[in-house]
């Protein structure tokens, strides 16, 4: 894969499957009752080039930045602000399929297998992980697939050249520091993630975005596609 720029939210590095297994088998322990959904879990509240982004996504990213915390009790903003950001990364999702091509539909699908075995080989129902992050069981398939192949475009787009050249557009953000003291910093590659991000999500602009609940559309001032900086 190669593409210059940005990573969002999603900048942050990105979990192994048996990291992510012990995380969602963890919830389980400080699960609690959600009280009755006014949407079923796996109805779509939008939808980018007739794919759904469903309620699920949204509860297991919001359980996923807020542990212990229901959903449905969020700020509307901040609810409205993450079903962007979920659309946001099915459109940086669209871009990456249409680079990778099969050879990483196929990575991903056998990501999502090894992903099921550990569940199994913990003792611990799938169901019951998605219980316990008040989302359904494709949300929870559907976000490891998305981690891995986002984990694997980092992997090839963050090289020594396309940070120096992040460095070199961005130099007034780093305080003086030269590219060789911020090479291997957590903030550069963060940035430059973020970056590589945005910039996916602009290359699918021409997608036909659909929202389906009004209180879930983009806030005031928060675009669904980036401007470029």
């Amino acid at each position: 894969m190669r593409q210059p720029r940005h990573l969002g939210h999603a900048g942050a590095w990105m979990p192994s499957v048996f990291a992510a297994v012990a995380m969602m088998v963890m919830s389980l322990v400080l699960s609690r009752g959600a009280p009755a959904e006014e949407l079923r879990l796996e109805d779509p509240f939008a939808a980018v080039d007739g794919q759904p982004v469903t309620i699920g996504r949204l509860h297991l990213v919001l359980t996923q930045r807020f542990p212990g915390k229901d959903p449905q009790s969020l700020d509307a903003k901040l609810r409205a602000a993450a079903a962007t950001q979920l659309v946001r990364q099915q459109l940086a999702l669209r871009s990456m399929l249409v680079q990778g091509g099969d050879a990483i539909r196929r990575e991903s699908d056998a990501a999502v297998a090894e992903f099921k075995r550990e569940v199994k080989k913990r003792g611990v129902p799938l169901a019951n992980i998605a219980r316990a992050r008040k989302c359904d069981e494709r949300a929870i398939l559907d976000d490891v697939r998305w981690k891995h192949i986002w984990q694997r475009y980092l992997e090839s787009q963050l090289t020594a050249a396309n940070l120096r050249r992040f460095y070199e557009q961005n130099p007034q953000r780093y305080g003086g520091s030269s590219f060789e003291q911020l090479q291997n910093a957590l903030l550069l590659k963060k940035e430059a993630s973020a970056a590589m991000f945005a910039a996916l999500v602009r290359r699918s602009a021409d997608a036909k975005v659909e929202f389906f609940e009004a209180k879930l559309r983009p806030p005031e001032g928060y675009p669904i596609i980036p401007e470029k900086p």
